[in-house]
């Protein structure tokens, strides 16, 4: 009797299974950090030099980098949480991130043409250009992890290869870095703990 009522007791525990972290998880994954990227690159296209409402949009700009952060420490997290993939899955995932690549980079670059309106993002004399260079610092930091995670559960070839991939999206991260290293403005607001 006692074995089969252990034997009950201990059922629903092995029945239960972790969540899958898969090729199909970091894909999503990808696609959101896609989704995240074009949802900022929109809002950065209507944030103008001059704008009455340049202060809200800042706002808006900053949550919305918070939660592109938060999306690539999440697929950092399934990344690291999954098996390693075969080449097939490798291949797919690899094609996913090819995919993501370039609108890294294009957003980077709205970044830096955006660089004036940051400089007077408020009432055209307060900068938030060292809070602009504290997310792209914090964002590369999460890309780098998340990138790391990615190619560590690729199969050969693709982790030799990654280099020809992130190596663009660093360099841009680099120059951004460098630009808003340099605050305008009349008075520049220091970065925050957000």
């Amino acid at each position: 009797m006692l074995p089969t009522l252990l034997l009950g007791a201990l059922l629903p525990f092995s029945l239960a299974s972790p969540i899958a972290r898969d090729v199909n998880s970091i894909v999503a994954s990808i696609n959101t950090i896609e989704s995240n990227i074009a949802t900022l690159n929109s809002t950065l296209n209507t944030f103008n030099k001059g704008d009455l409402d340049s202060g809200l949009k800042v706002l808006k700009i900053q949550s919305q980098t918070n939660t592109l952060g938060d999306s690539i420490d999440s697929g950092t997290s399934t990344a690291q949480a999954s098996e390693p993939l075969n080449a097939d899955d490798s291949f797919t995932v690899a094609s996913a991130v090819l995919t993501l690549q370039p609108q890294v980079i294009s957003l980077l670059d709205n970044i830096e043409q955006h660089k004036p309106a940051f400089d007077a993002a408020i009432l055209n004399l307060v900068s938030v250009t060292p809070q602009v260079e504290q997310d792209l610092k914090n964002q590369n930091a999460s890309t780098a992890a998340f990138s790391d995670a990615v190619v560590a559960k690729l199969a050969d070839p693709y982790p030799s290869l990654a280099g020809t991939v992130t190596g663009p999206i660093f360099s841009k991260f680099n120059e951004a870095i460098a630009l808003f290293s340099n605050a305008g403005g009349v008075i520049a607001l220091p970065p925050l703990p957000i």
